[in-house]
């Protein structure tokens, strides 16, 4: 059974646990993690070795 067990944003970076639900594990840089709280419509855990992504470090790139 496939199931998602990471989801990738402009903003952050969440790991998907069935149990535990989503934790947060990296923040964009120019956010952060009270701006990722404030906008997610469901409880989160923040992990205690998350991360803030630099410009060079991030998974998706601006076309402008």
């Amino acid at each position: 059974k496939a199931v998602v067990d990471l989801i990738i944003t402009e903003k952050c970076v969440f790991q998907v646990d069935p149990e535990k639900g989503l934790t947060l594990t990296e923040v964009a840089d120019g956010y952060t993690t009270e701006d990722i709280v404030k906008c997610t419509g469901c409880p989160i855990t923040v992990s205690d070795r998350r991360t803030i992504s630099s410009s060079s470090r991030r998974i998706f790139v601006s076309d402008r």
